[in-house]
């Protein structure tokens, strides 16, 4: 009897050993793999020196840093975004990494060959944007039948898009705009994935017209191809099918033809951006159904018949032929078109005279011969060469001012704001003085003047505007123009007459938010911070998320502030801030770890905010004996005690409990440790959105009357170190920081909403 079980045992041993041992060198295949990444590209990274083989852990066992890895101690993720990655990877690096879901190598500066992905068959995830390949559009991805999200924007591809590409057919994401400078046409293959949400393509060469047969696209969200040489007409055959379509980017291209009236079924337009085509015909009458919409604008077409009496932007009809302003397009754009003789047609663009070609090259080969030679005796001057030695940096000479803001002269800003005379003044931050200012139009503005400590280079400056010109919603506050005379670096911006969130919040003289206003107010930020991170073009991470970066306007609709926090060359253009930003109290705390930033770090921020909104108390408070930190006062409490131990006393007990619960439980996500147990600002607002369709406004829920700007809004005697005491402490240098308004509600009446 006994002996027959010896055989069973010592197989049973047997299998073991070799499973184990079976284990230990796909442990070991896997360390190689990535050491061989650290030895190649990351020598220079600070963030994975931690990696090595001391611990015998394994990348699993000992957690390396961005390793993702499931319950067997297998790969499935890389989390290396922004982790100062340079050179080539191996090209058979990934070759042992067979259980790859994701891959996010973004914001680094890696570069050609890219290697072979062929043996993920279950990677459905992969991110390489922001980097400098320079090859044509890899081939390896098309081996990638699992891919539902494909980001590769913001490197240097060229070629054409493979037809293989509808191959892939789980693709929902395909992000691959930017500096790629891919040639068309897009492959008609593309009108075979049924599951596209995102195609963002803009700054290539296409050379064609929209294809009506992308009207499968019902889950169609995002369609950005400005800049890409598009023509012809717009395709009826859309309308109908795109009804979830938000984000529409067709500027700066050659489409002719009336906005098709069957597109009044995309009813959830919410940017919808046609500037700088040939459209032409009168406006169609369902345009009024988006008068909510963040950004509507069909500058310089030639649009006909009455103008809209819809949009709050002045320069969303700017440059068109109606009936009352016919010369408006020859006067404000370029271009052979008129009013009168109607725009370009596409045999006057593609059949230019080969003989008229040959004379402008002729012409402009002398005429740089002859303005080299000048310049190079005037270089050569003495007195020049002086003059350019002492010459202070004047930025890129090549930047233009992005349409849509405008440039202010000083004698306009001195006459604004009264020479800058301290009646004016109304605050002052990180980025210097903020002064309430009236435009000879009698519009109200509110002005941000660089001080000498903040005062950046020219270049920095012009990223600054360029990238807050491209970003328009409703729940951001509008950039109106700038100012660069003499040196001066000035912002101007609407004006928000409620001031910020931290004062309505926890100065004592502001108006009591009721419980539903705290929720509209966290949806409005949740959206406003999702057009940064999913809908910017680069997409943007605000960096501080903080009650005080958070404007309300004379209806308390909340606006997020201060995002356009940039740097010249190479961030500007990035997904992830390497830069220290923050205040404390809402930083991401793995940034101590990490030390970069992304969209998750936002997301935290976001989470703190949303439970200052549902307890009324500070992020950070001295006083707070249990804990200082309100995240970590909150979450042992709600769970030991429920939300009754929470809730803001000022709501006493007339608050729907089951939504703050909700409410709760989304702020406790965000503010969770781990980046990957985050939910997107995208998830946020969908479940936000949800809970507050189930609300009832109360009775008492009260709006502010318009106040007259000047009046409520006198600089107050309390100093600035007071105020910055309630909105934690700033601890980055940051270019436009922590802005600090003093509010005096003197007079404000209220009446219902």
């Amino acid at each position: 009897m006994m002996s027959s079980r010896f055989p069973a045992f010592f197989f049973i041993i047997s299998f073991l050993s070799a499973l184990c041992s079976s284990s230990e060198a796909q442990s070991d295949d896997q360390a190689l793999a990535l050491l061989s990444i650290k030895s190649e590209v990351g020598a220079s990274s600070p963030n994975i020196t931690s990696w090595n083989t001391a611990f015998n852990g394994g990348p699993c066992g000992d957690k390396w840093v961005g390793v993702v890895c499931d319950a067997s101690g297998r790969i499935t993720g890389l989390n290396m975004s922004g982790f100062y990655l340079k050179g080539k990877l191996p090209t058979d690096v990934f070759s042992s990494l067979t259980n790859l879901e994701s891959i996010d190598f973004s914001n680094n500066e890696l570069q050609s060959p890219f290697p072979s992905l062929n043996n993920l068959k279950n990677l459905h995830d992969l991110n390489f944007s922001n980097n400098l390949y320079k090859e044509g559009f890899p081939e390896t991805l098309l081996s990638l039948t699992s891919l539902v999200e494909l980001r590769f924007d913001e490197n240097n591809l060229t070629g054409s898009i493979p037809e293989e590409i509808s191959n892939l057919k789980l693709l929902e994401e395909i992000w691959i705009g930017g500096t790629n400078q891919f040639r068309g046409p897009l492959p008609k293959g593309l009108a075979s994935l049924p599951n596209v949400k995102t195609l963002t393509v803009w700054g290539s060469d296409l050379n064609q017209k929209l294809p009506p047969e992308w009207s499968v696209w019902v889950n169609l969200t995002y369609l950005n191809l400005h800049d890409t040489n598009i023509h012809g007409d717009l395709p009826s055959e859309w309308g109908a099918k795109f009804t979830k379509l938000q984000q529409l980017s067709l500027y700066n291209n050659k489409l002719t033809g009336p906005i098709p009236d069957s597109w009044k079924g995309m009813t959830s337009l919410d940017q919808f951006r046609l500037k700088n085509n040939y459209l032409s015909g009168p406006v169609p009458s369902w345009i009024s159904q988006l008068a909510n919409a963040s950004d509507v604008d069909f500058v310089c077409n030639y649009l006909t018949g009455t103008v809209p009496s819809v949009f709050v932007y002045k320069d969303t009809w700017q440059g068109n032929c109606f009936d009352s302003d016919s010369r408006s397009h020859d006067q404000k754009c370029t271009g052979d078109g008129t009013c009168k003789g109607g725009p370009p047609t596409e045999d006057s663009h593609d059949h230019f005279p080969t003989g008229g070609i040959i004379g402008i090259v002729i012409g402009l080969v002398i005429l740089s011969c002859v303005i080299l030679a000048f310049g190079y005796v005037l270089w050569r001057r003495p007195d020049y060469i002086q003059r350019r030695r002492c010459r202070r940096d004047k930025g890129a000479d090549n930047w233009e001012v992005p349409q849509g803001v405008r440039r202010f002269t000083y004698k306009e800003i001195l006459k604004a704001t009264k020479s800058f005379d301290q009646s004016c003044e109304i605050g002052e931050g990180g980025f210097g003085k903020v002064y309430l200012a009236q435009l000879e139009d009698d519009k109200h503005v509110a002005i941000k003047r660089a001080g000498d400590m903040s005062h950046q280079g020219m270049k920095e400056f012009q990223n600054e505007i360029t990238l807050l010109s491209r970003l328009h919603h409703r729940h951001l506050v509008r950039l109106e123009g700038f100012c660069d005379d003499r040196d001066e670096q000035i912002l101007v911006y609407e004006y928000m007459s409620n001031g910020n969130l931290h004062r309505q919040l926890f100065d004592k003289h502001a108006i009591n938010l009721n419980w539903y206003r705290r929720v509209e107010i966290a949806l409005s930020v949740a959206k406003g911070l999702d057009y940064l991170h999913s809908f910017a073009d680069p997409p943007v991470i605000h960096r501080d998320v903080k009650p005080s970066n958070i404007l309300l306007d004379d209806h308390m609709i909340a606006k997020v502030s201060d995002f356009g926090i940039s740097k010249a060359n190479p961030e500007m253009d990035t997904h992830v801030s390497t830069r220290p930003a923050g205040t404390a109290g809402y930083l991401d705390p793995e940034y101590f770890l990490r030390r970069h930033l992304t969209t998750a770090s936002d997301v935290y921020g976001y989470g703190v905010v949303l439970l200052e909104l549902i307890t009324g108390q500070l992020a950070i408070d001295h006083k707070r004996l249990e804990d200082y930190n309100l995240v970590g006062w909150v979450k042992p409490r709600l769970v030991k005690q429920g939300i009754d131990s929470i809730v803001d006393p000022r709501l006493g007990q007339n608050y729907p409990v089951d939504a703050y619960k909700e409410l709760a439980e989304i702020a406790v996500g965000c503010t969770a440790f781990e980046r990957g147990d985050r939910p997107t600002m995208q998830h946020v607002v969908n479940k936000l959105e949800i809970l507050l369709a189930s609300l009832v406004p109360p009775p008492e829920n009260m709006a502010p009357v318009s106040l007259s700007p000047g009046t409520s809004l006198l600089k107050s005697q309390e100093s600035s170190a007071q105020f910055s005491a309630g909105s934690g402490v700033d601890i980055t240098n940051q270019s436009m920081g922590d802005l600090k308004i003093d509010l005096a509600f003197k007079g404000t009446t209220v009446e219902p909403r």
